[in-house]
């Protein structure tokens, strides 16, 4: 018995957490601290095992004064000393973290993230080949945890548990399990699995393993997801390093600090140079808590009063980031983490912990922070020009409608397109096409208003955003952008500028019930008009659409001309210029109205022929060679015989197959002269030419009206019919005059 007063106790230390009775001794009172269904078999053993003279362990639970539950551990040495007399040497350790922890696994055991198998091992294990079993699960609600792997509901759980384990591990983990089963001995490894969406999962697998007859053997497992822990461990050592290498490098400094009077009246008990050394003190000087917080930036005070405020009303740890400014004028970031200490009553009246200097740290994170800005502005914007790209402009025009109906104003998209561009990157190369892309998002940028949205809407298109456009008309801002947009550009090596101009298509929103998505098609349906002849196509499409009634197969060749104006962008508007200059001077000669829409269609359809002539030679700026000037030469008469073939167009073949001769007989294809040549065909040939030499090429920009009028007249009599060219330069003054009339 414990109580017989004769056996003495020496103790290596007592303790008070245990309810003390001043009378009956401090190891009755032990004694009877441990709960009451584990204090007679512990007191039974303890006695037997005494008696006997054999060391024991036993574990039995304690109930503290505070009446808290702790699991003891009780190692216990007994040497006999004589008869009646032993010298007992025991160690109590405290294993209730312990005792939880296999709760919880018990707990876990039962649930998703805990697999029961077993498995039978029919033949000898290879070194070389994985394991022929059939796992058998016996939770069947762990497999969707454990089994996420499975590709097809037939595939047995053995080959996905095979499938999931990571090629570079089931060397190590088979030859582990191989030699345990071959040995009949269980075994516990932890390894990782592959999942189907790519994650890493840890497990742990404990396996038991016994032998039925030779060859053959069984095991059973319990394999547990550890994938937190094993993240938890990680971020542990992780913090443990680190807090090693900042103790060892000096990083850290710690403090102690007293708030019994009050959060605004601290007192510093404890602070280490180091500390100080943040705040720009010396050792020997002393610091206050009245310095502390002036050292603060006036903006983070309140943050630093909050976090401590909350860390002593909640008992909690803390950590803070804030700024401080030294006397020299110096901004320091620092860091503070630190742990409530609680005063007889239980209340948290103290703050111990460590600050560090995070000012490298703070500065490279706003650097990311900018990196991140600036990535996010590159991603809306254009690359080359630096304007805003095609999917920001939408995200723009969304935010500008809603504004417009907001404030009740209005906005003007404009679509902007650089005429004959890609016959320009095809002649001078893509980093020549590149530099007059810069150039024209300058001049917009020059142009517009420094709150209008501009955008590279595509390679050579261009899209404005021009809020609170007010009253101003849009043919004004067309014409203001067209003006501040025509520039001549000259490549290196070249002599002469290269025009370059734009079409322009805009409008107006709010316009009506007109949706925001409805503006862009708009704009672009007028960009398209303007790129496709613009005012001057209105009577071309009237003499189309009369000419489609009275001959059936008019339309087709028309439809050839624009797949001439796909190859030549040129000759399409140039056809229905000469048709209306051709107009012009018909009228002004005299011409009947049914010889007008002759005229009209011969002009629309002089350069079909141009369908046979190769791209190469259409687009080549410069000179052409012998060999390249008989494949234009060949156009008219090709083009008379594609007109020649459809019928009701008799009366246009003259124009299209003769409209290259000569008034001295140095033309082509047949060379005739003066009057030989028919007359309408001799017409045309003065509106073909002035058209050629005033219209804008992409090699080079046309010519002023009076120079290419002074031309006409030089040539008189030698290229082209005096009396047309007389006819024509009388005419076409009188458009200047009425012109500069309006």
């Amino acid at each position: 018995s414990w109580e017989v007063p004769d056996i003495h106790f020496t103790l290596s230390q007592q303790t008070t957490a245990i309810e003390i009775d001043p009378e009956k001794g401090f190891i009755p009172s032990l004694y009877r601290a441990r709960v009451e269904e584990d204090r007679l078999r512990s007191g039974q053993l303890g006695d037997r095992k005494v008696r006997a003279g054999e060391s024991y362990s036993q574990e039995f639970r304690y109930r503290l004064k505070d009446g808290t539950l702790r699991w003891i551990k009780d190692d216990v040495t007994v040497q006999v000393a004589g008869e009646g007399l032993w010298n007992v040497v025991g160690v109590m350790t405290d294993i209730t973290a312990q005792k939880q922890a296999e709760e919880d696994t018990l707990h876990l055991m039962t649930g998703a993230h805990c697999l029961l198998w077993h498995a039978m091992v029919e033949d000898t294990p290879s070194p070389h080949q994985r394991l022929a079993w059939q796992l058998h699960v016996v939770n069947e609600e762990a497999a969707a945890h454990f089994f996420p792997v499975m590709q097809a509901p037939d595939q047995s759980y053995t080959s996905a548990w095979n499938a999931s384990r990571l090629d570079e591990e089931w060397g190590v983990l088979h030859e582990r399990s191989t030699q345990a089963i071959l040995q009949s001995q269980s075994y516990s490894q932890e390894f990782r699995s592959l999942h189907r969406d790519g994650t890493i999962r840890w497990h742990q697998e404990d396996v038991h393993v016994e032998a039925l007859t030779p060859g053959r053997w069984r095991a059973i497992g319990v394999c547990t997801d550890i994938t937190e822990r094993k993240y938890q461990e990680g971020a542990l050592q992780e913090r443990e390093q680190h807090f090693r290498l900042a103790l060892a490098g000096g990083n850290l400094g710690s403090w102690h600090v007293d708030f019994a009077a009050g959060i605004t009246a601290g007192k510093f008990i404890q602070i280490s140079d180091r500390t100080k050394g943040f705040f720009g003190i010396s050792p020997h000087e002393d610091f206050s808590w009245d310095y502390f917080i002036k050292a603060i930036v006036v903006e983070d005070q309140r943050t630093v009063f909050t976090t401590i405020l909350n860390a002593l009303r909640h008992q909690t740890n803390t950590s803070v980031e804030y700024r401080i400014l030294l006397p020299d004028g110096t901004l320091r970031w620092l860091g503070s983490h630190g742990h409530t200490i609680l005063d007889s009553q239980g209340k948290a009246t103290q703050l111990i912990g460590v600050t560090r200097d995070i000012t490298e740290r703070k500065l490279i994170e706003q650097e990311r922070v900018q990196a991140l800005q600036e990535a996010q502005e590159r991603a809306d914007r254009d690359p080359l020009t630096n304007l805003l790209n095609h999917r920001e402009f939408y995200k723009r025009l969304e935010e500008e409608c809603a504004r417009a109906r907001r404030e009740d104003t209005s906005l003007a998209v404009v679509m902007l397109d650089l005429d004959n561009f890609k016959f320009f990157n095809d002649v001078y190369g893509h980093m020549v096409g590149d530099h007059v892309l810069c150039q024209v998002a300058q001049r917009l940028q020059e142009t517009c208003r420094v709150y209008d949205t501009l955008s590279r809407f595509g390679g050579d298109e261009f899209a404005l955003i021009l809020p609170n456009i007010g009253l101003i008309p849009l043919p004004e801002v067309e014409a203001r952008l067209k003006t501040n947009l025509k520039f001549s550009f000259q490549p290196e090596g070249y002599q002469s500028p290269i025009p370059i101009t734009i079409s322009i298509g805009a409008a107006l929103y709010p316009k009506g019930e007109q949706d925001w998505h409805d503006i862009i098609h708009l704009a672009d349906a007028r960009l398209l008009h303007a790129k496709t002849g613009g005012a001057t196509e209105r009577e071309a499409d009237l003499t189309r659409a009369h000419m489609s009634e009275a001959v059936e197969g008019f339309s087709m060749l028309d439809a050839l001309v624009t797949a001439v104006d796909n190859k030549d962008r040129y000759t399409k508007r140039h056809s229905e210029d000469v048709m209306t200059y051709s107009l012009q001077l018909a009228r002004a000669l005299g011409a009947s109205e049914s010889l007008q829409r002759t005229i009209a269609a011969a002009a629309l359809l002089h350069d079909v022929g141009k369908i046979g002539v190769p791209d190469a030679i259409l687009r080549k700026p410069g000179r052409l060679t012998e060999a390249e000037f008989a494949a234009i030469r060949l156009h008219p008469t090709m083009g008379a015989a594609i007109v020649g073939a459809v019928v009701g167009l008799e009366s246009t073949l003259d124009a299209v197959r003769y409209h290259h001769e000569r008034w001295d007989g140095r033309g082509y294809p047949e060379g005739t002269r003066e009057r030989e040549t028919p007359w309408i065909a001799r017409l045309m040939a003065v509106a073909d030419a002035f058209s050629a030499m005033t219209t804008d090429r992409p090699y080079r920009q046309g010519m002023p009206t009076d120079r290419a009028l002074t031309i006409l007249d030089e040539g008189a009599g030698t290229q082209w019919d005096p009396e047309m060219v007389a006819a024509f330069a009388a005419c076409q003054n009188q458009v200047v005059a009425l012109k500069r009339a309006a």
